[in-house]
């Protein structure tokens, strides 16, 4: 069946594009299609956040109205190996560019993945969260908090397809 959602992005910046998420099946792992353009070489890291946005919020893209990254299981990243080098289950459930890699020094980036520890269901379910693409300056990701990009991620149809 095909995707189905709204997305919309917020926050300053001309980053375009979507990060669609999947399931062939109930309890099975996510298909992550991403497709974003204009990321200007200045783009850092990608994560789902806690907090879904708050409608009509003055800072939508801060990190006070959406909370950190989505990590239901508490762990510790002390313990995440560098981006793109480790297995999913050592990183947040949110991290996706831990998971799978930065977005550094990219204009253009498409990418699939799949991961099992990314559900649509149950109680650690990513839907109704937001994303944030965060700027990478200096090497300091917070200093980018306030320039980060959301969409939210939202079930408005009976399937388990959404982006």
């Amino acid at each position: 069946s095909q995707p189905c959602g709204v997305c919309q992005w917020f926050g300053p910046g001309s980053i375009d594009g979507q990060v669609q998420f999947s399931q062939a099946v109930p309890q099975g792992p996510t298909t992550i299609q991403v497709s974003l353009k204009n990321l200007a070489s200045i783009a850092g890291g990608y994560h789902v956040h806690v907090l879904p946005l708050k409608p009509g919020s003055a800072s939508p893209c801060s990190n006070a109205d959406i909370l950190g990254h989505f990590n239901p299981l508490a762990w510790n990243v002390s313990n995440s190996p560098s981006p793109g080098v480790g297995t999913v289950d050592q990183y947040e459930v949110g991290d996706i560019s831990g998971k799978f890699g930065m977005l550094t020094l990219k204009d253009i980036y498409e990418g699939v993945h799949e991961d099992p520890s990314m559900p649509l269901t149950g109680p650690y379910s990513i839907v109704g969260r937001t994303i944030s693409v965060g700027c990478k300056v200096l090497h300091s990701y917070i200093q980018c908090v306030k320039g980060l990009k959301k969409l939210e991620i939202s079930d408005n149809c009976s399937g388990i397809h959404l982006y």
